[in-house]
Formats: C-alpha cells, sequence, structure tokens
C-alpha cells in the first residue's frame, strides 16, 4: 500500500476498512507481533485516525471472541424446548437443522431420519446435548470457535420428539423447504448441483464430483458467492440490452444502468437471501446496492471503494465474519481482482474480442489465485494450478447455461413441477468434466512455516515498497532453505484427532510417512478426506505404507480417499504375511495371529522404532490378544491404549509387559477411555494423555530427545509462534528418559 494514485491509495473509506479488517483479523487469530507492525504502519504514516481506529478493531476483537479452548467433554441427557428456525437438511442417516433455544440461544440439532418437521416448528424433545467442539490438528481451522462465534454453542441430537406445536416461519424459509423437497426427486448429481447452486447447499455433491471442481481450481462455483450474484447481474444485463434494442424509449427517461439497478435489485437480493447468504454473497449484495444507491443518486463511485464500505459494513454488524473461510477468499479474490484492473486495465482497453476475453480474463483469474492461495493452503492443504485457465474455461459455461437452467428450474418448480425437474436434470448432464485428474501443488514443508516465508516480501514491501522487494526476496529464499534443510532431518509422530476412532501419522523421512490406521468413515464424515489428506498436505508429507490393524470402520473407513490420492499407496493388514517394515533410521515390526476369529482380537500389532524411541499400535485387541504377546518383544516408550482404552482392554500384565514411559488414547465417546483402564494406568504410574482432551498428540523426536505436543496448548500461542510448530516446539514438553524424574518436563 503506497501513496500513488495506483495500487490501493490511502483514501479514508479504504483506510478506515483497511484498519478494521485488520484489526479484528489479528485479534482472532491473536497475532500480537503483527499488531505491533501495523501499529508502526500507520504511525510511520501519521494516520493518527487510523492507528486508533485499527487498535480499537483489536480492543473490539479480543474482547468479543472467545479464545481456543480445550475440547469439552460435558454431555448433558435433558429435555429442552425449542423451535426449528429453517429446513432440515437431510445426510445418509439423520437430519441437521439450526433451533432457537429458549432464552436467546441457539442450537445445531440432529434429528432421526424419518422425523418430519417445517420450518417454524415448536417443539419438546429429549436430547442428548454436548456442547460444540471442532477435529484439533495441526494447522487446521477451528470450526467450533466460529460457531461459537455465531451464537451457536451447542450440539444436540434428539433421541424423542415429545410434542410438537405451530410456531412462526417467514416466507423464505417456507421457499426454501419447498425447494429443499423439490430437489429430493432428482438424481443424485442433479439434486447436489441443484442444492448447491440454488440454496448453498453442498453436502450432497457426490464426493468424485466435488473432488474434480477443487482439483481444477472451480470448487468456488459450486459455492454461492460475489460470483454467482455477478453473473446472475451480468444476464440480467443482456436480458434489458435486448429488450431496449427492440423497444428503446425507456432509455428517454432513465440511462440503462440506472435501469439495469431497478431491474436486478429485487433478483439479486432474492437470490442471495434464498441461498443463505454466504459472507461472499453478502459481500456482493452490499456492493452492488452501495452501487446502486450511488448511481441512483448520478455519483462516480470505483470499485475498491464499494469493496471497502461492503467490508465496513459487514464487519460492524457481524465481526466474527473475519474468522469466515469464505469472506477471506472473497475479499482477497477481489481486492486482487480490483488491483489487477487498475494496474493493467488500461492496456486490455485497447484489445477487442476473444482476444480481450482471454487475455484480460487469464490475468483476472490469476491474480485472483494467488490472492487466494494462502487461505486454500490454510483450509485444505492444496491448492490447483489450472485455476487461472479452468476458470477462464468454466465462466461461459456456468453464465450462459448451468446457472441460468438451475435457477430457471427454481422459479417454475412450484408451478411446473415436471419441467423444473428436467431443467434441473439438463443442468446436471451439461456439466461434463475431464476424465482425467489433474495433480495439485502443497507446501515443500509445514505450513505455517511456508505462509511465513511467502508472507515476507509482502511485508517489507509494505513498509519499504519497492525499495525492500530485493531484500525481502532474499530473506524468503534463505528462509525457505533453511526450513527445508531442517524439516528433512526431523522425526514426527502425531496422533491425529479423527473422533470416536484411530489415526497416527509417522514423518520417517525427509518428506516420508507411515500411516497406521486411517480414522473412521461415518455417513458423511469421512476422516481420510477431511483430516488425514488436509493433515498430510499442510505437513509437507507422501505417505510410503498404510499400515490397518483391521479393517472396521473406526480404524479403515479413510483408506479409500488416501487411495484415491496416492493410488500406489502400499497397504498392510492383518492377513500379510510380513513381519517386519524398515527404512534409513525406522523398522516396524509387525505381530499377528490369526487363530483369533474377532476382527478385534486378531488385530495387527505393530511396533515403530525410531531416533531410539518405540511405539506400541496394538489396534483393538482385548485382554485374551494381549495374554499371547506377553512372550513377545512388545516392550515400548510410548503406547497407543488398545481399544481406545477400553476397560476390557490394557490389561496389568499387558501394560507391564509394554512397560511404557507415556499412554496416548485415540477416543471421542463418554465411554473411552475407561474408568477402569484409567485406574489401572495410576496404579502403575503411566501418564495417559487423550486426543478427547488435547486434540492431536504429536511426538517429536531430536537430537536423543522427546518432545511431547498438545494441539490444544500449541493453540493458546501467538500467531506467529503457533505457525512455526515444529521448528518452534509451543506447546510441547520434553518425555524425561525412563526412571529420570517426572515423564514431563516445563513447558518450553
Amino acid at each position: 500500500m503506497g501513496t500513488s494514485a495506483r495500487g490501493f491509495p490511502p483514501s479514508p473509506l479504504r483506510l478506515s476498512a483497511l484498519a478494521v479488517l485488520a484489526g479484528l483479523f489479528l485479534a482472532w487469530e491473536r497475532g500480537y507481533l503483527l499488531l505491533l507492525l501495523g501499529s508502526c504502519f500507520f504511525l510511520l504514516r501519521r494516520k493518527w485516525p487510523f492507528l486508533l481506529l485499527f487498535l480499537g478493531a483489536a480492543i473490539w476483537g479480543l474482547l468479543i471472541f472467545e479464545p481456543p479452548k480445550a475440547p469439552s467433554n460435558l454431555r448433558l441427557k435433558k429435555t429442552v424446548s425449542a423451535c426449528l428456525r429453517a429446513p432440515l437438511l437431510e445426510r445418509d442417516h439423520y437430519q441437521r437443522g439450526i433451533v432457537d433455544l429458549s432464552g436467546g440461544k441457539k442450537a445445531l440439532f440432529y434429528f432421526p431420519k424419518d422425523l418430519s418437521l417445517s420450518p417454524g416448528t415448536c417443539f419438546r424433545a429429549r436430547v442428548s446435548l454436548k456442547e460444540t467442539r471442532s477435529f484439533l490438528n495441526p494447522f487446521a481451522p477451528d470450526f467450533a470457535r466460529l460457531r461459537r462465534a455465531q451464537g451457536i454453542s451447542w450440539v444436540g441430537r434428539v433421541k424423542e420428539v415429545l410434542e410438537t406445536w405451530p410456531g412462526s416461519a417467514s416466507p423464505l424459509a417456507r421457499a426454501r423447504a419447498y425447494l429443499f423437497s423439490f430437489a429430493r426427486g432428482l438424481s443424485p448429481k442433479a439434486r447436489g448441483l441443484f442444492e448447491a447452486l440454488v440454496l448453498g447447499e453442498k453436502s450432497h455433491l457426490p464426493p468424485s464430483f466435488k473432488e474434480a471442481f477443487s482439483r481444477l481450481g472451480l470448487f468456488h462455483f459450486l459455492a454461492v458467492s460475489g460470483l454467482h450474484l455477478a453473473l446472475l447481474l451480468g444476464l440480467i444485463s443482456l436480458v434489458l440490452k435486448g429488450i431496449f434494442f427492440l423497444w428503446p424509449r425507456p432509455l428517454e427517461s432513465l440511462p440503462f444502468k440506472q435501469w439495469l439497478v431497478l431491474s436486478a435489485a429485487p433478483f439479486l437480493l432474492a437470490y442471495a437471501l434464498l441461498s443463505g447468504p454466504s459472507p461472499s454473497a453478502l459481500r456482493a449484495l452490499v456492493m452492488f446496492f452501495s452501487w446502486a444507491v450511488a448511481l441512483l443518486l448520478f455519483r462516480e463511485t470505483k470499485g475498491l471503494d464499494l469493496l471497502a464500505l461492503a467490508v465496513l459494513l459487514i464487519l460492524i454488524f457481524q465481526p466474527q465474519a473475519v474468522g469466515s473461510l469464505s469472506f477471506r477468499l472473497s475479499v482477497s479474490a477481489v481486492l486482487a481482482i480490483f488491483l489487477f484492473e487498475e494496474r493493467f486495465g488500461a492496456f486490455f482497453a485497447g484489445q477487442r474480442g476473444l482476444k480481450r476475453y482471454f487475455l484480460e480474463g487469464l490475468g483476472v483469474s490469476l491474480a485472483a489465485t494467488l490472492a487466494t492461495a494462502p487461505w486454500l493452503l490454510s483450509f485444505k492443504g492444496t491448492v490447483s494450478p489450472w485455476a487461472p485457465v479452468s476458470n477462464l474455461l468454466a465462466l461461459p459455461a456456468f453464465a450462459f447455461l448451468i446457472l441460468p437452467l438451475e435457477l430457471l428450474a427454481a422459479a417454475l418448480a412450484p408451478f411446473f413441477r415436471e419441467k423444473a425437474l428436467w431443467l434441473a436434470e439438463g443442468a446436471a448432464r451439461s456439466l461434463v468434466l475431464p476424465g482425467f485428474t489433474p495433480p495439485v501443488l502443497s507446501a515443500p514443508y509445514p505450513l505455517g512455516a511456508f505462509l511465513f516465508t511467502i508472507s515476507l516480501p509482502v511485508v517489507f514491501c509494505l513498509f519499504r515498497g519497492r525499495k525492500g522487494l530485493i531484500t525481502s526476496l532474499l530473506l524468503a529464499l534463505a528462509s525457505g532453505v533453511f526450513f527445508l534443510k531442517a524439516y528433512a532431518g526431523l522425526r514426527l509422530l502425531t496422533v491425529l484427532d479423527v473422533g470416536e476412532g484411530s489415526a497416527v501419522l509417522a514423518k520417517v523421512g525427509a518428506r516420508e510417512a507411515l500411516l497406521f490406521d486411517v480414522g473412521p468413515r461415518r455417513g458423511d464424515f469421512d476422516a481420510g478426506e477431511m483430516i488425514l489428506l488436509p493433515a498430510l498436505n499442510k505437513l509437507a508429507l507422501r505417505p510410503q505404507a498404510a499400515i490397518i490393524s483391521h479393517f472396521q470402520s473406526d480404524h479403515a473407513g479413510g483408506l479409500e480417499a488416501i487411495k484415491r490420492a496416492w493410488p500406489g499407496l502400499r497397504v498392510i493388514g492383518p492377513e500379510g504375511r510380513e513381519k517386519e517394515l524398515s527404512g534409513p533410521g525406522f523398522r516396524v515390526l509387525f505381530f499377528r495371529d490369526p487363530s483369533f476369529k474377532t476382527k478385534n482380537e486378531a488385530s495387527l500389532v505393530s511396533l515403530l522404532e525410531m531416533e531410539g524411541v518405540r511405539v506400541l499400535f496394538p489396534g483393538d485387541i482385548g485382554r485374551r490378544r494381549e495374554l499371547s504377546l506377553l512372550e513377545a518383544p512388545i516392550k515400548a516408550e510410548v503406547l497407543i491404549l488398545p481399544h481406545h482404552g477400553a476397560r476390557t482392554s490394557a490389561s496389568y500384565p499387558f501394560l507391564k509387559r509394554v512397560s511404557p514411559r507415556l499412554s496416548l488414547s485415540s477416543a471421542r465417546a463418554a465411554y473411552h477411555p475407561a474408568k477402569e483402564t484409567l485406574k489401572r494406568l495410576e496404579a502403575l504410574g503411566i501418564p495417559h494423555l487423550s486426543t478427547k482432551d488435547y486434540g492431536a498428540i504429536s511426538l517429536i523426536f531430536e537430537k536423543g530427545k522427546t518432545f511431547v505436543c498438545l494441539e490444544t496448548e500449541r493453540r493458546k500461542y501467538p500467531l506467529l509462534l503457533r505457525g512455526l510448530w515444529p521448528f518452534l516446539k509451543v506447546g510441547c514438553r520434553p518425555l524425561s528418559p525412563r526412571g529420570k524424574g517426572p515423564y514431563l518436563g516445563e513447558s518450553l
């Protein structure tokens, strides 16, 4: 940001938006060092009012944003009264919806699949309540924190509805309920596409369809956003031009743009409200109406000013939007597009026809892709290099065929259902994707350090302009080389937080990893797709083998997603014959016993030895299998508790034979780990840590020492410090050698 006329001129409106946005963002992320740098930025430019605005927004955010907290295992069984706010959304085995509780609070409830409730209905039900929480894994978003910021503090599973009575429902809620009902009559692909593009709900899109769009960099086409409102505005403009070509008389009273504003406003408002709206659509709607008011008053406006005004208004009324991925993507993309147009718009003005479309479109798409890449990396761990080209090719198809068909189907559904079904099915059939799977890019070393590296040029240029560019690039190059070299020699093991299931990744080489179980798959939750793949990408790891203790859903459910990403992945299970798997610096021993007939007891037991530390993975074995292993070489420093710590596992003889310095459990259920198991561990002096209480638990092996890192502890640190984990061991404590003092030393 400079003082020149180009780029990002420091107008009062733009500086105000920047100050509020930056202050709230750094408060949400607890970027205390960056708060200091931001203050210096305004001080050096002597922008005193905006410095006060920046600090005021930061203080406001620190007061209203709840800090990250440890996962809560509080569960309540009670009878509650509530009213359904919006239509129930179907899943494979249940329905979910937002409800209003007494006292003005909101909750997310899961209902039985066969229950029929219309929006506005009030009810009294027996509900199992628990506080909302996320899966806490390295560099993963905390969705529970965002839900709490939006006022949703409880999640409930409805056991039985005792009584219902009519309440009030808005016409909008009834319209959404009808269209969801209409969508049930479509084929799976058509249903998913219709719900995504009209109602803003993506849960019924086929997984392969979503993955293809993601890899092509087109996933934003499936989420109703400012792009869709812009496409609708373009369609209305074309229709209006056709009308005025045949009947130009109305142009004598008002210019075309004023007619466009008056014609488009009700359609854009209806579409945005019908679809949710997402923060991105809300941003576009505010920008449109700001532009409309200026036009009707015959005032000239600029895109950056409209964006600044929209950001200010949204954050004043919804400050929690600063934590939303949709809001961040939307603002970053639109800002990049406006800056690109201001810098290069004059060059493209001399071009005409298809040449201008492809050249300018490619530049705009590239600018938006680069601006949104850090957010996409932080969400999924990958970014598509094909996005600039694929967006250019997909835009006409969505603008002139797919989106018009879907919106026309929605408009006709209440009156001509069969024709509407035909149109929605036609839109789905017309969307043909390439038959190959394009590769995607991920960070070359852990995500936080990589984002730190690529942000160095931005920070230097903000303070020193172009003079700091060469220096910042050299610093970025040096930091990249340092992190690459340091990470190549680091060895890491992480017990991932996958809920009630098990998934562990071990970094055994420069970028090579082993997977010990791959988490659960239940309904529309797939730990492989939603947790393991992002974790591997964000930690810059490539799995060499998946070692599956037994093929039950809670241990092997995510395998299909992992194999789709790495088709050549080696899978080792309980039926194999391998006795050992080894490589430079590590060895895995396997213990099998096919004489046990149940899957749990016949689990493959694995012992990983790395950097002089042994970790035992016993799967879901019980006492009978444990007794059969007492003569085996299973002594280990770290024990992953068998069967998530169930009371029928981790017997005294087994625990004494393993003699671990630390026990870990991967669990989420109230009965895991069992009280009886915890008492046995306590009696033997074996410390215990669970993902239920601490999120992901990592072990870092470095220079003969082992460090135990808890994800809940890491998240308590400021943005920069926690972002440079595992290079900075925040949230970590050393594991003491056997027989030498407490098992954990002081916090680093």
